[in-house]
């Protein structure tokens, strides 16, 4: 494991070699040393400095200890304000405690995790915590205590996504998270200014960019409501980064279209599922910047990287693989992935192995490598659609939906007919007012060569889980 993470000195980055107790202090120096520059938008509009946020992770880490806080205790976090939730996360580190960034620790705790303490407002429910902290705002007025000695970050307790069912729960240890930050430069790539995130600041994709653009100097923003608050607010904000997934990236190009602002983006990476080339062609035109690819998971890190190129692009080209992962494909075409971050990543909660006994990680994606390393992704294995018993990936339905004209995103999934007697297949569509259904039908059946009955319903967006995905069952639950 790399003893090491990358922070900034004056204008060049550098290494600073050392335990991962090493972090708390560069955090502490990336406050002072950048003072009055952005660090995060808040979800109301307001612009924290790192001055501010440097004052205010100190206060919130003093109050605490003095609650009797500290190291070895699980500590989780409920709250939905943004700014609060990334101070009292910065908080907790500092103090040593295990953090819980989940959106139940109810389920968490019935998992069988000792969940110490839950800070929370006083109308917000804290069951399955031993202890609830009732947060105050005259926390933000307590004097920090600026001799507290830096201490080693806790575990980080995590959900995954969910996207296929129930979340499952892990455990990360501190050098993960660090090693994962030092990687990005060699993945996503160095910090290149102000970064918007798509997902909740609190997934760990999310954590791992803040860190990053914290550490670079960089400000860190969320989404708004809606694509055009977004783009107003990072236009305002100095937004040079986004990373979104395809649902979101959907929105804000669709915003742009209507005339929200592009900003002054530099780089754009969509990541967390499959995305058609129509949408990648459309941000790329939309805001004039690379546009990137991006797949990982939360067991593993980011594992590939690489550049949309409209000439070239096919559905599922997933780039190639980051340095420090392996991928092999293994029965039934199942994508089973290797990082050194691996052993830093323990046994789901209340659960079976993250990864087999030689540290293979199975992703539940079906794909293919290619002869020069490219990583194709022909969907996931969840999301097999059985019509009759011919079974079709969610993603070519979604694929060939995507070539008839006016479709901006869909979602494919199984249904029952009315009577519940037979399987069909459902598709619901955001396009615009050229889209023709039934021309739709038509395709999918002569393509798939089905005789199930197919519904397609149009929907001003598509539902989808906090971590910015579809969500498949609240799609099948538009056709009931």
């Amino acid at each position: 494991m790399a003893e090491q993470f990358r922070t900034r000195r004056g204008d060049r980055q550098v290494l600073i070699p050392g335990p991962f107790v090493a972090l708390n202090e560069a955090l502490s120096d990336a406050f002072d040393r950048y003072g009055d520059a952005p660090a995060l938008l808040s979800q109301d509009g307001q612009v924290l400095s790192f001055a501010k946020l440097g004052h205010t992770v100190a206060a919130l880490a003093t109050r605490l200890r003095d609650e009797g806080v500290g190291p070895g205790q699980c500590v989780a976090i409920v709250t939905d304000n943004r700014a609060l939730k990334i101070a009292l996360l910065l908080a907790l580190a500092r103090l040593g405690s295990d953090v819980a960034l989940v959106s139940s620790i109810g389920a968490l705790a019935r998992r069988g995790q000792k969940i110490d303490s839950a800070i929370r407002f006083s109308d917000q429910n804290a069951e399955g915590a031993e202890r609830s902290i009732v947060f105050s705002q005259d926390w933000l007025n307590t004097p920090p205590d600026l001799t507290m000695a830096f201490t080693a970050p806790g575990t980080l307790v995590l959900s995954t996504s969910g996207s296929t069912g129930a979340p499952r729960y892990v455990r990360i240890h501190p050098q993960a998270y660090v090693d994962m930050v030092t990687a990005l430069p060699d993945g996503v790539g160095e910090s290149i200014g102000s970064v918007l995130v798509s997902i909740p600041e609190t997934a760990p994709f999310s954590v791992f960019l803040l860190l990053r653009a914290l550490l670079g100097g960089h400000g860190f923003a969320g989404m708004s409501p809606s694509g055009g608050e977004t783009l107003d607010e990072a236009a305002r904000f100095g937004v040079r980064e986004m990373m979104v997934t395809p649902l979101a990236l959907n929105e804000l190009v669709a915003a742009t279209e209507m005339g929200a602002p592009k900003g002054d983006l530099a780089r754009l990476c969509v990541f967390g599922s499959v995305a058609e080339p129509p949408l990648l062609a459309r941000a790329e035109k939309a805001f004039g910047c690379g546009v990137y690819i991006c797949v990982g998971a939360t067991e593993i890190g980011q594992t590939t990287w690489g550049r949309f190129d409209s000439a070239s692009y096919v559905t599922g080209w997933s780039g190639k693989m980051v340095a420090s992962t392996e991928a092999r494909i293994g029965e039934g075409g199942r994508l089973l992935l290797r990082s050194p971050f691996s052993s830093q990543v323990e046994a789901y909660i209340g659960g079976p192995p993250a990864f087999d006994a030689e540290g293979w990680f199975d992703t539940g994606d079906i794909a293919r490598l290619t002869e020069d390393g490219v990583l194709m992704i022909d969907g996931r294995a969840d999301n097999m659609i059985n019509l009759g018993g011919s079974k079709f990936a969610a993603e070519l339905i979604e694929k060939l939906v995507g070539q008839c004209p006016g479709v901006e995103i869909s979602a494919a999934v199984r249904i029952q007919s009315p009577g519940g007697l037979a399987p069909e297949l459902g598709v619901a569509v955001v396009a615009s007012a050229n889209f023709d259904a039934a021309a739709a039908r038509r395709l999918l059946a002569e393509k798939l060569h089905t005789s199930a009955h197919i519904r397609i319903i149009t929907c001003p967006q598509l539902p989808s889980l906090p971590t910015g995905k579809v969500d498949r069952t609240a799609v099948a639950g538009l056709f009931a």
